[in-house]
């Protein structure tokens, strides 16, 4: 049975789904006697340790046919949909912090710009954690947002049309911006770009830029393991280059003069 759903192309993780709904229907059966022998079910390892990306961050040229697109897919309205991708490159949110982020100080998530840095304030009820929290923005977006005329920032960052603002139907225009804009971010699952790849995109840039611990916080991430298992190998890279060039300069350095 697992071989035929791998062979018609089903993921591993909805293989492992439709097994675990067959094992409890099973030890259901098992219970009320119809069932004389309960069989073993092997589940897939792949699934439990899949630690690969369902889409792939997008790059910069990416980016800007996305921006271009706006005007295909939103003909009416392309401005304040250009101003949210820009948003999701250049802060990393997710679409949902995105759409509740206001210059309102009492709203669930806010941005302050009263310190000497721009911090984001995010509630409990609006935090994945579950916690109050302050947190740093990246200096790219802080100057973004400071753009903003002071008397222009109040209500929601993003100016959507209130009738727009709904995550799915947000969600679903951004995924026809990418699919207009011909950027592809799985080809065997034939995924065009979505707000989410806007998120790994920022990720990705930043992993070459700062620690762990730090990329943590500005993706604001609950756990460093997180961190680390999406982006250890943009790190290591890094670190990969740092340490080829160390080795060119060596190599040189002991040559003679």
């Amino acid at each position: 049975m697992q071989a035929k759903m791998r062979a018609s192309g089903m993921r591993e993780t909805t293989i492992a789904t439709y097994l675990r709904h067959l094992r409890a229907a099973l030890s259901w059966g098992h219970e009320l006697g119809l069932v004389t022998k309960l069989p073993k079910i092997q589940m897939p390892k792949r699934a439990r340790r899949a630690r690969q990306m369902k889409g792939r961050p997008i790059t910069t040229e990416e980016y800007e046919r996305m921006l271009e697109a706006c005007a295909k897919v939103r003909p009416k309205d392309p401005e304040p949909w250009r101003e949210l991708l820009q948003g999701l490159w250049l802060s990393g949110l997710r679409l949902g912090e995105a759409l509740q982020l206001s210059w309102d100080e009492h709203a669930p998530l806010s941005v302050d710009c009263s310190g000497e840095f721009v911090v984001l304030r995010i509630a409990a009820e609006a935090e994945k954690g579950f916690q109050d929290r302050v947190l740093p923005v990246a200096p790219e977006f802080a100057e973004w947002l400071l753009a903003t005329p002071g008397d222009s920032r109040e209500g929601k960052v993003f100016s959507l049309a209130k009738s727009s603002r709904k995550l799915h139907g947000v969600s679903r225009t951004i995924c026809l911006v990418g699919e207009a804009a011909r950027v592809l971010v799985n080809r065997e699952l034939e995924k065009s770009a979505s707000a989410h790849d806007f998120r790994r995109a920022f990720g990705t840039r930043w992993a070459g830029r700062v620690q762990p611990a730090i990329l943590r916080e500005l993706m604001r991430h609950q756990s460093i393991e997180t961190t680390m298992r999406y982006y250890v190998g943009v790190q290591t890279n890094e670190v990969a280059r740092h340490l080829e060039g160390w080795a060119a300069d060596n190599t040189k350095s002991r040559q003679p003069q």
